[in-house]
């Protein structure tokens, strides 16, 4: 069945697939900031504003800048990160899932991982923290996991 069902929800098993993430798209904001200040640049060099160009066309580059600067390409998927974390683990991962976040002034993209223990009932729960640029694995913690 493809479509909406007769109550106009989408089944389950038509879920198209999602795209891949990249933060390397943040370089077509850096091209949209520098075509701003190139045009914003034009208006005030015909207006002959002196200070215009440090309080408008400055700060629409810098904006581009750190755009270009922070468009970082990632080269691990969550999936290839949940399995970098479960062979950084010290027990064997159940189930796992991956959250994409950033670090530094750069934004640097890092997967932070939650994985529990295999088994019905998880004695152990760890988070990893995975570098998305090259799998490196930057920290890692872990704990038993208390019953409730």
């Amino acid at each position: 069945m493809v479509g909406p069902s007769a109550n106009g929800k989408r089944p389950f098993h038509d879920i198209e697939p999602y795209r891949r993430l990249n933060t390397s798209t943040r370089r077509r904001a850096g091209v949209v900031y520098l075509v701003m200040a190139v045009v914003a640049g034009g208006i005030v060099w015909l207006a002959g504003g002196g200070v215009l160009w440090y309080s408008i066309v400055v700060p629409i580059v810098a904006l581009a800048v750190v755009q270009f600067v922070a468009g970082w390409r990632m080269r691990v998927t969550d999936m290839e990160a949940i399995r970098i974390a479960a062979e950084a683990t010290s027990f064997e991962v159940g189930h796992a899932s991956g959250s994409l976040g950033f670090r530094g002034i750069l934004a640097k993209p890092v997967w932070s991982v939650l994985a529990y223990g295999a088994g019905p009932s998880p004695s152990m729960q760890a988070v990893v923290a995975v570098d998305a640029i090259d799998g490196v694995v930057l920290g890692i913690h872990e704990e038993p996991v208390e019953a409730v």
